[in-house]
């Protein structure tokens, strides 16, 4: 088996570690000391249905704590370039409309569309 990594995919980011791991432990102990089974969704699976329910969970924000994860997965998750780049610019945007907010102008085009900043401004005007 290799553990050939696809460098830009989306979420690759995620599955980066696990594949250095699977080299690790291929070259310590040869292709035979690894078994990896693909199981389809959670279809009927307890444990997938258990491990996507815990998964739900997690996103919500009910996390373990470090003490309880295994030692790769303690800390900060790395975050992708396409989250990093969407945070960025919605950062800039938020920045943008509060200085906008603060302009004098901004009154009188607010009363005229409540919606004052928005994404529909420009195309309403």
């Amino acid at each position: 088996m290799s553990a050939r990594r696809f460098k830009g995919s989306l979420g690759q980011h995620l599955v980066d570690q696990p594949h250095e791991k699977i080299e690790e432990i291929q070259d310590k102990d040869g292709d035979e000391a690894l078994e990896i089974w693909w199981t389809p969704g959670n279809k009927g699976i307890r444990e997938n249905e258990r491990a996507d329910e815990k998964g739900k969970k997690a996103a919500r924000g009910n996390t373990s704590t470090d003490d309880q994860l295994p030692h790769g997965c303690r800390g900060k998750i790395k975050m992708s370039r396409s989250a990093a780049r969407q945070n960025y610019s919605r950062k800039i945007k938020n920045n943008a409309t509060r200085q906008f907010m603060e302009l004098s102008r901004y009154s009188c085009l607010h009363e005229i569309n409540p919606s004052t900043p928005s994404h529909r401004f420009h195309k309403d005007t």
